[in-house]
């Protein structure tokens, strides 16, 4: 193999439909096996937004061989490395990151909990106070904040775990429908990837051919993206959160070159963002910058946010502006362009060690809802090497143009403060 390539995936399917992937890796000493799910904001609505993370939660807390959440835990316990669920915009994924001789009862465990089974009133009810709980508790970042605003009539307005509205009023029969649509084996993916014993693939290929299929028809995607042109129904609003952030959005979806160039792109402000925070305001929180790619149906998205007082919200957002009129004038220093560079390609490069990178990658593919433009690994890196400092400073006057912002600041006086940031845009992005 040479470096910086994927080994060849081998491409099955059992004869319940399930889809298996598998990549060995035999120079690692860990496997991992990832169960992918349509699923997300994608195929979500308004009223049931976030059943895709009550499913999630319902299936990783119990399952028909571990009945309760205490033997289930026990179990997962049992079994070193790291286990895990997650949602994202477009997939549900399942994964088990362990060592090889636990391959079997890993892939045993996930093949349990992806069994399409009823939930009762209780086991519901307690996970939905559980996921009220986490969202008493947990504050949106800009960025979801951002979209919300600025995008409200697409699924990037809606956040992943839902509302404490649309949790409530999830009934078990809603789930237990999305459950046998999303869940069927005929729409599943499994991949494994790493040190690969043939044993224990074999019996993770034994318990994943037991899952029966639903008989259910598959999930339709609520929202239509592919083709889609986004559009900003504001430039300038306001937020409830201390701070403000400055967003841009790509009006269409990315291909894999620009994807590349806003990669670039936002390192270069991160790298000021941090210089900013560090030298010229010494009261702020946190000020970051951090980019949405491909987890957002391919279209792309930078955030630049700071939680700052009151008084620090209009310098902060010049000085942002101020620097990104100077990215977009050619003010992009050569050798700070290679060392981005460098360091992004050995950043993708180092994802061929980690097995569960590859899982998400081969698997998400093999998935075929995803309507994004992708590319292999290699093709990643020979992307960026190839890329020129002028080819960045003409994407960032693309990118980061006056009709693709869009400023939010936490602010109680909404009569003054929107001309203020209305003239910034259009001093230094006009």
């Amino acid at each position: 193999m040479r470096p910086g390539m994927i080994p060849e995936s081998r491409h099955e399917r059992l004869d319940n439909g399930l889809r298996l992937v598998t990549t060995e890796l035999p120079h690692l000493n860990s496997v991992c096996i990832a169960a992918f799910a349509t699923g997300g904001m994608y195929y979500e609505t308004k009223r049931n937004n976030g059943v895709s993370h009550f499913l999630e939660h319902l299936k990783f807390s119990a399952t028909p061989r571990f009945p309760t959440r205490d033997a289930f835990h026990r179990e997962v316990d049992s079994i070193p490395g790291e286990t895990n669920a997650h949602v994202t915009p477009e997939y549900v994924a399942f994964f088990i990151h362990t060592a090889p001789e636990y391959l079997a009862r890993a892939s045993a465990l996930i093949a349990d909990a992806l069994a399409i089974r009823s939930f009762a009133s209780e086991e519901v009810e307690s996970e939905r106070r559980l996921i009220l709980t986490e969202l008493a508790g947990d504050k949106p970042e800009w960025g979801q904040i951002s979209t919300a605003k600025f995008i409200a009539k697409h699924p990037f307005g809606l956040r992943s775990a839902g509302t404490p509205r649309t949790v409530s009023r999830l009934s078990v029969g809603e789930l237990s429908e999305f459950d046998r649509r999303a869940l069927c084996p005929t729409r599943l993916v499994v991949a494994v990837s790493g040190s690969i014993d043939a044993q224990a693939l074999d019996e993770a290929r034994a318990a994943f051919s037991a899952l029966t299929p639903s008989g259910a028809g598959p999930l339709r995607r609520a929202w239509e993206t592919n083709g889609e042109t986004l559009q900003l129904t504001c430039h300038v609003a306001r937020g409830t959160r201390r701070g403000a952030s400055i967003s841009f959005y790509s009006p269409t979806v990315l291909t894999p070159r620009e994807r590349c160039l806003q990669w670039i792109l936002a390192r270069n402000l991160q790298r000021h963002a941090g210089l900013m925070g560090q030298l010229r305001y010494g009261r702020v929180q946190s000020y970051h910058s951090y980019i949405w790619n491909e987890e957002l149906f391919g279209f792309g998205a930078i955030h630049i946010a700071g939680t700052f007082k009151r008084r620090e919200r209009l310098p902060f957002a010049r000085y942002a502006l101020e620097h990104i009129r100077n990215l977009r004038n050619g003010n992009f220093d050569e050798r700070l362009f290679r060392e981005i560079r460098d360091s992004l390609g050995f950043g993708i490069r180092s994802a061929l060690d980690n097995p569960y990178s590859i899982s998400e990658r081969t698997g998400t593919w093999e998935l075929e809802n995803a309507h994004r433009p992708t590319c292999t690994i290699e093709e990643d890196v020979r992307l960026i090497n190839a890329l020129s400092r002028d080819d960045v400073i003409d994407f960032a006057r693309q990118f980061l143009a006056r009709d693709r912002a869009g400023i939010i600041v936490g602010t109680n006086n909404p009569l003054h403060f929107t001309g203020r940031y209305r003239r910034l845009l259009d001093k230094y992005l006009g």
